[in-house]
């Protein structure tokens, strides 16, 4: 291991034990089933965290820390929307937030109906 990566201890849900940069995040997309919540138009979720989208995803559909409308309505990640933003490397969760919320409005911009965390 270099000295920018540490050794994460297996995820409850991922069991993943590579090694990962020192700082690291991901941003995620998730689509939301939305025939009750919204009449017409794409629904996703967008959220970031240091866990990766998969395991993320895992841990919202298992009710761990989760948005209600993801484990009551998330159907699956959609990778193609958030293709290239990830690893956001950063010292603090500050770049993370900010691809959270920059990506939320380019998909705004594109006409998905956002929920964001």
């Amino acid at each position: 291991m270099s000295e920018n990566e540490y050794y994460l201890p297996p995820c409850c849900i991922c069991r993943r034990e590579e090694p990962l940069p020192a700082e690291h995040y991901f941003v995620y997309a998730i689509e939301l089933r939305n025939e009750t919540l919204v009449p017409s138009g794409r629904l996703v979720y967008v959220g970031q965290s240091w866990h990766t989208p998969e395991c993320r995803f895992e841990q919202h559909k298992s009710g761990y820390k989760a948005s209600a409308s993801v484990r009551e309505y998330g159907i699956r990640l959609v990778p193609e929307l958030y293709f290239g933003l990830n690893p956001i490397i950063s010292r603090n969760r500050t770049a993370a937030l900010q691809a959270e919320a920059s990506l939320a409005a380019k998909l705004r911009a594109d006409g998905f109906v956002v929920i964001s965390s």
